[in-house]
């Protein structure tokens, strides 16, 4: 966005031209040469971006700087950071006047945002002026009005009478006036004669399985032509739908959803819900309003909700036909070390995609698995010796580097040593670092910095000198101000703590069959008891008050309250197939029952939750079969709710080509009341030497694709 600065020795203005009447002007107090002086007036930034937000301001003019907090920074060094909340920044530009002789300087002044979307306003007694950066979905509010904002387009409001002016991008609340100096804001050069049809959001932000309510204002007299709504497959309108209060039913014309009745006088407010679907995983739907030659269209985002599930990798590690236990994985995404259980068996849960396991123990090439949400893979690995790896610690030291091409470029480094983590990231041009040493931590953020926050951050940790002291039965421990105070009598035990400096006092009592403490000033005690197979306990906390629990020492029952909820959990058997029953109750309104089965090659659950609007069930079963060609998978996951059931069945087969080749065949069919959709997917593998993948895919709905990458581990 071009702007032109303006510069008289003495004083200064910054002049950015949209149009012939939008000048935006910030002034600065009267200086001399050497000397920095702000503008009276600042800029306010609204940056939003999830994977990342970069604003750069450039001039030609020497010394211009811009501060955030206390610290002003060259107009070279950008404003990064990442957010996917949005935040403000308040920016306030300044010059350190060069030695020049008095006259008038004039430069081209940059405002523009590279990633994610912003916008600017400057606030003055004259008015306001906005800037949208990036992004077309900037609307403004004013009054019962709603107009668009062109991008990159200055705007200017002028105050004449008292009212107040909002801007929202995506129906999220951004930036509001409140009022200007005992007035508010009209529209000035800029007013446009409002819609007809106008949605009371900007845009809408939904599951699949969760109703949302949708609000239409129409601005008319009386309406001569019938209302007709059109909404995309993944949206069906349900319940029932009200204007100005009162009930109407819908006719169905060639798809369309039209409102053709006597209304009476308006304007009109149409209300109603909707509810996204399961059909064909979209991730933007649309809901349209016509009336005659007006339109209006609101757009929106849908998540896959239940149906978006994560995949779940089951490793079966055996020697000599069998198990192995404690067997040490580098499981992804984070190079976390686990173990295999007394059954050799460890179970992953990840998001779909490729991914790489590297077996810490045997020290070989990593082993690629194709994850898809909700499907089962068993993973048979077999090693060399079973005895060999009995008990032993991971404490050897290892390196990962990962490359990975995908709708983009990716790579990680990740070295760990047992006094030492490193690693070291780049994604989407963004770099960032993490160290941590013997007591000593560093980070680079990259851009992942917030605006003004320091890019290197370095933190040591000094162990603290302790000290031990014995006074009669008592042993007495200090560290960092903090003391700790400990004596025994036979089967009592009696604990207590003292921190002077924040006047914090705890103690504890305690043999073998119970349990009592009180901490201050916290205002937080409590007790346990246990008997044979049977304990319980009772607390009281400030914030919460009285809450109990009851339970087995085995775990097969437990029963607490909390927070004015009750919860019961019970672990039962039935055949082979071990099944948890859980409710969480609050009151007839708000439960949640929960009924699990978890088996290694069968997983199902069953769950009712209760709100304050309906009951919704939701079902999940996943069944796993080795056969001789590769392995099979099913699932089948339903949601029901208002009266409509939504249901997905997704059937794949693995078949190995070779030992580094396999074939994934899909088929997916969903159903959302009375439709239904289907995808077919096919994914050919290739994994040379285990370092490295290449897969090439094809679906029925997006046709071509494919995605790389490489993984070297190496071990001292």
């Amino acid at each position: 966005m071009k702007a032109i600065l303006l510069c008289i020795l003495g004083w200064m203005s910054i002049t950015v031209t949209g149009s012939a009447s939008v000048m935006p002007e910030l002034d600065w107090p009267a200086g001399i040469p050497g000397e920095r002086i702000v503008a009276a007036h600042g800029l306010e930034i609204w940056v939003h971006g999830q994977a990342g937000w970069h604003i750069e301001l450039a001039t030609d003019l020497v010394g211009l700087e811009y501060g955030l907090g206390a610290d002003f920074y060259p107009l070279t060094k950008p404003l990064t950071g990442e957010t996917d909340q949005g935040e403000t920044l308040a920016v306030r530009l300044a010059r350190i006047l060069p030695w020049e002789e008095a006259g008038t300087y004039q430069g081209a002044f940059d405002i523009r945002c590279l990633t994610g979307v912003a916008l600017v306003t400057l606030q003055r007694a004259t008015g306001i002026y906005i800037l949208p950066l990036a992004s077309s979905d900037f609307v403004l509010i004013w009054d019962d009005h709603v107009i668009s904002l062109n991008q990159d387009e200055w705007i200017f409001f002028a105050p004449t009478q008292y009212t107040t002016l909002a801007v929202e991008w995506l129906g999220k609340r951004v930036f509001s006036s409140g009022n200007l100096d005992g007035q508010a804001l009209q529209l000035a050069d800029v007013y446009r004669e409002p819609a007809v049809l106008m949605w009371s959001a900007t845009s809408f932000s939904a599951q699949v399985g969760q109703v949302f309510s949708v609000e239409l204002r129409v601005d008319q007299v009386r309406l001569q032509d019938p209302i007709v709504f059109g909404f995309s497959d993944s949206l069906l309108p349900i319940g029932t739908w009200e204007v100005n209060g009162v009930q109407f039913a819908w006719q169905h014309r060639d798809g369309d959803y039209v409102l053709q009745e006597d209304l009476g006088a308006g304007p009109y407010v149409l209300r109603g819900q909707v509810l996204p679907l399961v059909y064909r995983h979209p991730s933007k739907g649309w809901i349209q309003a016509s009336l005659g030659a007006h339109s209006a269209r609101l757009y929106g985002h849908i998540e896959s909700g239940w149906f978006g599930g994560e995949g779940l990798v089951i490793l079966r590690v055996s020697a000599e036909g069998n198990p192995v236990r404690q067997h040490h994985f580098l499981v992804p995404p984070h190079n976390q070390v686990r173990t295999t259980d007394a059954q050799g068996i460890l179970t992953i849960s990840l998001p779909p995609g490729v991914w790489s396991i590297v077996s810490h123990d045997e020290r070989v090439d990593p082993r690629w698995v194709v994850v898809q949400s909700h499907q089962i893979q068993i993973v048979d690995i077999e090693v060399a010796n079973n005895e060999q790896y009995q008990g032993r610690e991971p404490t050897d030291s290892f390196a990962v580097w990962d490359f990975t091409w995908e709708q983009g470029f990716t790579w990680n480094f990740h070295l760990e040593t047992p006094r030492l983590k490193l690693m070291f990231a780049e994604r989407d041009a963004n770099t960032s670092l993490h160290f941590q040493g013997d007591g000593v931590q560093a980070r680079y953020a990259g851009r992942e910095a917030q605006a003004g926050e320091t890019l290197v951050t370095f933190t040591s940790r000094v162990p603290k000198a302790v000290e031990n002291y014995r006074l009669g039965d008592w042993q007495w421990i200090g560290r960092a101000g903090q003391w700790q105070g400990r004596l025994e009598s036979g089967k009592w035990s009696f604990t207590t703590g003292l921190n002077p400096d924040h006047s914090q006092w705890d103690f504890s009592l305690s043999n073998g069959d119970g349990r009592m403490f009180v901490q201050l000033p916290q205002k937080r005690a409590g007790f346990s008891l246990k008997k044979d197979h049977f304990t319980a306990g009772l607390e009281y906390e400030d914030s919460d008050g009285i809450q109990w629990w009851m339970r087995d020492t085995s775990e097969h029952w437990r029963i607490q309250q909390r927070a004015k909820r009750y919860q019961i959990q019970i672990r039962s058997q039935w055949w082979e197939y071990p099944l948890t029953w859980q409710l969480d109750w609050e009151n007839l309104r708000r439960w949640d029952f929960q009924l699990s089965l978890d088996h290694e090659e069968d997983k199902a659950v069953l769950q009712l939750v209760r709100d304050q609007r309906d009951v919704t069930v939701f079902g999940l079963w996943q069944r796993y079969m080795q056969l001789a060609s590769g392995g099979f998978s099913l699932s089948v996951a339903s949601q029901y709710r208002s009266q409509v059931l939504q249901s997905e069945v997704i059937c794949r087969k693995h078949v190995a080509l070779t030992d580094a080749s396999a074939l994934y065949l899909q088929w997916k069919g969903q159903w959302a009341g009375t439709r239904f959709g289907q995808i077919t997917s096919l994914d050919f593998l290739w994994s040379p030497h285990r370092v490295g993948y290449l897969k090439l895919g094809w679906q029925s709905d997006a046709g071509f694709h494919w995605q790389g990458g490489l993984t070297f581990v190496r071990w001292p």
